[in-house]
């Protein structure tokens, strides 16, 4: 017959495995893992003929886990690939487009890949120009909602513009808007790029035991 053996707290500071041997039924018992510092539970596997009819957590309510879950909600650390602004390129469209229309228009479209931790950055940059009188105006868009300073241009050559973008996750779309103030006016915009650099990064989920 399968067996749990039962240490003190604080004995054995840290317990990477907890094997229940495939002969053991728990029967209508449950595991508790209220009042365990836990660093990480990267899986929870069934052996044959084991039956855990349920896993509860004091840390998260004394929610009921099903069994063969990743339970993620009780870590206390959580550890991945962060990204943050830099000048290193890591995406571009570069190509010259045009715009002739009174208010923002979407011109380019750049989306930020799977993988990643939530809160990255980027730096964005583009190059734009405008034929015609008066100033015309590029901006920087996040999912389809307007972000940072607008930036104008008077200029028939092409100027540089950047803008710091942050708060992103994988799947969010970087996206750069013209309005060519007057119907007359033709914005150029060419080379638009994301800056930024992979690291790796440690972050706390709960401070409570």
């Amino acid at each position: 017959m399968g067996k749990i053996s039962i240490v003190p707290f604080g004995i054995v500071p840290k317990i990477s495995t907890l094997i229940i041997d495939s002969d053991l039924n728990l029967g209508s018992h449950v595991l508790r893992v209220n009042n365990v510092a836990v660093n990480t539970i990267t899986e929870l596997t069934d052996g044959q003929g084991v039956i855990i009819p349920s896993i509860h957590s004091d840390l998260i309510d004394d929610t009921i886990i099903g069994k063969g879950t990743v339970i993620s909600e009780i870590a206390t650390h959580t550890t991945g690939i962060a990204f943050l602004a830099s000048n290193n390129e890591r995406s571009s469209d570069l190509t010259e487009e045009t715009n002739t229309g009174a208010g923002y228009t979407l011109i380019k479209t750049l989306t930020i890949p799977d993988g990643y931790m939530d809160g990255g950055s980027v730096n964005a940059s583009w190059q734009a120009r405008r034929t015609g009188s008066g100033a015309s105006q590029t901006r920087i868009y996040v999912n389809g909602v307007a972000y940072g300073s607008e930036h104008k241009t008077y200029s028939a050559t092409y100027e540089t513009f950047y803008q710091v973008v942050k708060g992103l996750k994988s799947g969010d779309t970087v996206e750069l808007w013209s309005d060519s103030y007057y119907k007359a006016n033709v914005v150029y915009i060419r080379n638009y790029t994301l800056g930024a650099d992979d690291h790796m990064v440690t972050k706390q989920l709960h401070t409570k035991w």
